[in-house]
């Protein structure tokens, strides 16, 4: 479980323990008894780019292509970042095949959205979508997926904007039904806003919408789906003091029809609704509600009579907003992200089969993460990778990354469960990658064995989150500066021969964390340049963007460079072996205008020369999306700077390359399906 997002208050300065504590509540707290407190493979060769499995999110929506044989996952909106205080809306395609997440990045694209409806039209054999909430506005416009490229459809007519809308595909009636939704009108001189719950009816005959009847019932949160065996459109919804609402559609009459069965399903609010068309059945689970039941994770079935509550012998772990598909190629449900009670959206993926929740483990590729370790082994002609974290995981996996394929290894002897935040170097004199972690524990990797040495509290570094680590080649010694060690910002120097930590004392810059840190091959010597901190406990936090280099004995403050990318921690740095230059990518910027404060994720891409001391911002053709905390180094297999993952509101996973001044995004090689999803 992770610690909270990204572990740290930029505010405070302090690890943000409120959304810590948060998720160990939610831990014993059941989702159906809180209540809401706020309102083909050709598609695959065409353009798939494969980067882990998707971020974190709720209210994206899933459908399963009948012609690729894939679930489609689009949309979402990510957690609310504390760093620059929103959510974003997720403007990502993602494919399931049954053994693992592949995104694409199809030529065009809807933008980002979240709770849309989202239907596969099985006429046509392409996906729909309509309107949803692109975090401040919500849209109207009506888009269809098909052959790995998304088209915006002109309509004549549309239905208003709104959120939170049903949708189902009738094939039979070759239409796309929509029922009700609402919209939110935020008034701009009083900053109130007004909420208008929708009932009405809209159809969708592959040209224009039609508005079909007058009103229809008052019907909250409406989940809508096709139950293909008795050939009609049902509705789950709640009334205004959350009790479940079923209905089917009248098409001939344009009404809803009240289902009035023995029991309903308790909880439906935001909840998931899918046709399992094996069983001929419709499945309902999850959602948040009023319930004082003692109910844990209901999964129901309608068979057109009558709802069966199951009892499968595992559960699923998402409790409302999730993502939710029939996979009918491998027979299984298929779940993804979506909020569990008083929580955070999550970024797991399960299965229902066989009466039971598996959780998915993609083991061909780290998960999205943040605050890890990577480092290029010129000795091994790799790259090494070690923990991190995200919304849902602490990380303590260990990868292998060269040409092109990342590799998990299986080691003993590494570091533990306790290494959070871990900082990495690569003693290339000696041929170890060396990782220390938060509480000082220290080990070295050859490439087959570790070594670890164990904290001596009298001779180690003190422990800390957020500091900075590279290994000096002219000293021929790994250098450790800063961190964070609650409730102080650190300005500690230290370094370390392989055998022994040695503290430096003189000269040293102003306290600080997330500070970018490299070693200069011009300059020959280690370099640091922004990150944020505070000299005393009772200071302000004050954001930095000067530089200062380290001879072994001390810092000195480089009055000679008058110019900076700017105020900014976070940021992602690597040194071209080639030019000598370090290229800096991203990171949390800050704009200061006045006492005005503001906080940007950024992409930019900077070149320093440490001979003339000076930066220079680079142009490219294509840039990597903005982050902070993710890592980049040299990787000696493809001769190239190599960036991956990192954090902008939301957790990346994907892997760039960096040479001759352009980015390209590196694609990870396809492997064959397998044929049972969850086992």
């Amino acid at each position: 479980m992770a610690f909270e997002r990204e572990l740290f208050s930029p505010e405070t300065g302090s690890p943000n323990l409120a959304a810590h504590e948060a998720l160990l509540l939610m831990s014993v707290l059941t989702r159906n008894r809180i209540f809401v407190l706020t309102a083909a493979m050709s598609l695959m060769a065409a353009s798939s780019l494969f980067a882990s499995w998707p971020t974190a999110r709720t209210q994206a929506r899933m459908v399963y292509d009948r012609t690729s044989t894939n679930v489609i996952l689009f949309g979402g909106e990510s957690p609310n970042d504390s760093g620059t205080k929103t959510a974003y809306a997720l403007d990502e395609t993602w494919l399931w095949n049954g053994a693992r997440w592949l995104r694409i990045f199809p030529s065009h694209s809807p933008g980002g959205r979240s709770a849309f409806p989202f239907v596969y039209d099985t006429n046509r054999n392409r996906a729909l979508l309509f309107g949803g909430a692109a975090v401040k506005t919500e849209l109207n416009d009506t888009w269809a997926f098909k052959n790995g490229d998304w088209t915006k459809i002109d309509t004549p007519n549309s239905p208003p904007a709104r959120v939170y809308a049903g949708g189902a595909f009738d094939p039979v009636r070759d239409r796309f039904v929509i029922f009700g939704g609402s919209h939110t009108t935020t008034n701009t001189t009083t900053n109130l806003s007004t909420v208008t719950a929708y009932a009405d009816t809209w159809e969708f005959d592959g040209t224009t919408w039609v508005q079909r009847g007058g009103t229809g019932p008052a019907v909250n949160k409406p989940v809508l789906v096709y139950d293909e065996a008795r050939a009609e459109v049902l509705m789950l919804g709640i009334d205004n003091a959350g009790a479940t609402l079923m209905y089917r559609y009248k098409a001939d009459t344009a009404t809803w029809e009240a289902i009035t069965p023995a029991t309903k399903p308790a909880c439906v609010n935001e909840a998931g609704f899918i046709y399992n068309p094996i069983k001929k059945v419709a499945f309902v689970t999850g959602g948040v509600c009023t319930s004082s039941d003692a109910l844990i994770e209901d999964d129901l079935e309608w068979d057109g009579t009558n709802w069966t509550k199951l009892a499968p012998t595992a559960i699923s772990g998402a409790g409302f907003g999730q993502a939710m598909a029939f996979d009918e190629l491998h027979g299984v449900i298929v779940q993804f992200g979506g909020t569990e009670a008083f929580g955070l959206p999550q970024n797991r993926t399960y299965v229902f089969r066989d009466n039971a929740w598996v959780v998915f483990s993609d083991n061909y590729t780290p998960g999205p993460r943040s605050l890890f370790a990577l480092r290029g082994d010129e000795k091994n002609n790799t790259m090494w990778l070690f923990g991190g974290f995200n919304e849902s995981d602490t990380f303590t996996d260990f990868w292998k990354y060269q040409n092109g394929a990342w590799t998990k290894q299986t080691t003993t002897g590494g570091p533990a469960t306790t290494c959070i935040t871990p900082n990495s170097a690569y003693d290339s004199d000696r041929g170890k990658l060396v990782v220390i972690c938060s509480d000082s524990s220290t080990f070295e990797w050859d490439g087959a064995t570790w070594t670890a040495f164990p904290v001596d509290a009298k001779k180690f570094p003190i422990g800390r989150r957020f500091s900075s680590m590279v290994y000096d080649r002219n000293l021929k010694k790994t250098v450790l500066f800063g961190g964070f060690h609650d409730p102080d910002y650190l300005d500690i120097t230290w370094t370390w021969d392989g055998t022994n930590w040695s503290q430096v004392k003189k000269n040293l810059p102003t306290a600080r964390s997330l500070q970018m840190m490299w070693f200069d091959p011009i300059m020959n010597r280690t370099v640091i340049y922004g990150g944020l901190g505070r000299q005393r406990t009772e200071d302000r936090i004050s954001r930095y963007s000067d530089m200062w280099s380290f001879d072994g004995s001390g810092w000195t403050l480089m009055k000679e460079v008058t110019a900076t990318p700017g105020v900014r921690y976070g940021a992602q740095v690597a040194v071209d072996p080639v030019t000598k230059k370090a290229i800096l990518f991203g990171g949390l910027r800050t704009d200061i205008t006045g006492t005005l404060q503001t906080q940007t994720y950024v992409n930019d891409t900077w070149e320093w020369d440490g001979n003339a001391k000076t930066w220079t911002k680079l142009t490219t053709a294509t840039t990597p999306p903005a982050r902070e905390n993710g890592f980049f180094d040299y990787d000696p297999s493809r001769g190239a700077l190599t960036l991956f993952g990192g954090f902008s509101g939301f957790y990346h996973s994907d892997v760039w390359s960096f040479k001759d001044g352009n980015w390209v995004f590196v694609a990870e090689p396809a492997i064959p399906r397998r044929r049972s999803a969850g086992k």
